[in-house]
This record gives C-alpha cells, structure tokens and sequence, in this order.
C-alpha cells in the first residue's frame, strides 16, 4: 500500500505541471481568472485522487483474486485466511493515515514536477519516489508488531507501514496510532508549503 500510494499520482502529476510547462500551456493557465493557489490546490487535489483510486483498484483486484482463489494468497499452500480481527476504529486511523501519506506524496510530486525543465526531466525525479517507500517496508519486514517503537510512527511511510503491520498482527495501540495520524498531518502541511512554494516562483515555474 505504501508503494503504491507513493507512486499512484506521478503520471498525473507529471503531466499536469511539466507536461504543461512542455506543452506551452501553462502560461495561458496561470493569466486565467483563478488565483494560482486555486490551481495549484486542484492540481494537488487530482494527483491524489489517482494516489488513492490505484490503491483501491490493486488492493480490489487482489481482493477479487481471492475470493476467486483462496490459494492466491498463500502460494499455492491449501490454507485459508481466517481469524483475522480488526478493531473498526483503528482501521479508520490506518486508512487515514494512508490518505494522508497519498496526500503527502502528491505535495512531493506537484513540487518536483514543478522544478522540473520538461516532462522527462519530471519523470527522472519522479522515479525515484518508488526507493522512498521501499526503504522503510524492507526496514520492518522482519519485525514483529511488538517491537515497534513510538519513532516507527514519528517517520513518514514508515509510520503508514507500522500502522498496518501493527493493526494486521492484533496489537492496537491508539497512542501509537494517533502520533502516526498527527505526524502524517505535519507531512502534508509541509509538503503542501514546498509545492505552493515552487508553483508560485516565477523562476522555477517558467525555468526552461
């Protein structure tokens, strides 16, 4: 999930800064009635909703794949998924906190896509997000929910990773979970200053 929330949003965010930028259209956009931070927020707002909607597809695709056959999630082994007990209200705060991480990405990507000279150069920048949210996952494989530490919850992805892995192994800690919640909203607040920080520098916007 963590993955994919961090790189969901980068074809659009691609194409809705740089791409413009490439295409001569931005300019034209910018002397529109809408004030720049309009733009700037309808942009953010998109790139998050295909965060989100490429989390729901793969995560309803395995989910169909199950149901379909059971064995898809256990390698071939005859087992079934039982027993699996998930308290409503910190499955709320996980999803939120999922968002929340879509939603911090989608800062990132709108900033870098903003920095960039061309639709290429936004791709390179972009590509490496998928190395952002790998690092943290490979960091917790081998840990169990219990010897998560509060510092897990205080780090962006790995708090989203933490809080899944946590919620998934049966031992809820809503302390835990709402200093993930507060952190991720840090997140986003300073990812959307870095993007609306860059989209209204005339020299980064029209860099060429």
């Amino acid at each position: 999930v963590g993955m994919l929330v961090s790189v969901g949003g980068i074809p659009a965010a691609t194409d809705l800064v740089a791409g413009e930028k490439e295409r001569k259209t931005l300019e034209p956009l910018l002397t529109t009635l809408p004030s720049r931070g309009s733009l700037l927020l309808g942009k953010y707002l998109t790139v998050t909703v295909f965060s989100i909607v490429s989390v729901i597809a793969i995560m309803t695709g395995i989910a169909i794949g199950y149901l379909i056959n059971p064995n898809s999630l256990t390698m071939g082994v005859e087992s079934q998924l039982y027993g699996l007990n998930i308290q409503p209200l910190a499955l709320v705060l996980a999803v939120l906190i999922t968002i929340l991480l879509g939603m911090t990405f989608s800062g990132i990507q709108i900033a870098i896509s903003a920095f960039a000279r061309s639709y290429k150069e936004a791709q390179t920048y972009l590509s490496f997000l998928m190395l952002v949210a790998m690092i943290p996952g490979y960091a917790t494989m081998f840990l169990q929910p219990g010897d998560l530490t509060v510092v897990m919850f205080l780090l962006p992805v790995m708090n989203t990773i933490a809080s899944f892995k946590m919620l998934l192994g049966g031992m809820v800690n809503y302390g835990y979970l709402f200093v993930s919640l507060a952190a991720s909203l840090v997140f986003v607040a300073l990812t959307l200053w870095l993007a609306a920080s860059l989209f209204g520098k005339e020299k980064i916007i029209f860099r060429i």
